[in-house]
């Protein structure tokens, strides 16, 4: 069964890492790497403290 899951798991882990997401890919700036050891842990680290572009 093709119910496109895997496609909205993949996007919002990019989301997370990269609060500024659509930002970057309109400038196809890099992107932060999601650190799988925090997120869905239930904490903020992994949430938070991601970067945005200009900082």
């Amino acid at each position: 069964m093709d119910n496109e899951l895997a496609d909205v798991i993949t996007v919002g882990t990019w989301m997370i890492a990269n609060p500024d997401f659509v930002e970057r890919l309109k400038l196809e700036a890099p992107l932060n790497t999601p650190d799988k050891n925090t997120i869905y842990t239930g904490g903020a680290e992994g949430y938070t403290d991601y970067p945005f572009l200009k900082e």
